[in-house]
């Protein structure tokens, strides 16, 4: 009879979310003023920041809505969805890591998140 293997799950939600995201994510770090995408491109991927921060800007430099991620939040554009070019960019304030999921990668962690959210 084969054996099966004991997988450890973490008993609290926080800590499944982050193991979800890092098995489908690598993990990226920007220094202070650094870009993690910027305005233009298109099929972007999913940023969830572990450390440090982001702000978003338009084109023209200026601030979009004082929008900041913080750790545990995505970093993002509605448009990494739709797979327009973004229209903002968000650049690191300080070191950032981030976890990048890939845009091939969106619609199974987004299934992958619900069930685990419901249960």
């Amino acid at each position: 009879m084969a054996q099966m293997e004991e997988v450890r799950v973490p008993s609290n939600s926080q800590a499944l979310k982050l193991a979800l995201v890092k098995s489908l994510a690598t993990p990226c770090d920007f220094a202070d003023g650094e870009s993690i995408f910027r305005a233009g491109q298109a099929d972007i991927d999913l940023f969830i920041v572990e450390s440090g921060s982001d702000r978003n800007s338009q084109p023209d430099g200026r601030r979009s809505s004082d929008c900041h991620s913080r750790p545990g939040t995505v970093s993002g554009d509605i448009d990494l969805l739709t797979g327009r070019p973004v229209i903002v960019t968000a650049v690191a304030r300080g070191t950032t890591r981030v976890w990048r999921v890939p845009n091939s990668q969106l619609r199974r962690y987004s299934i992958a998140y619900r069930v685990l959210v419901k249960n």
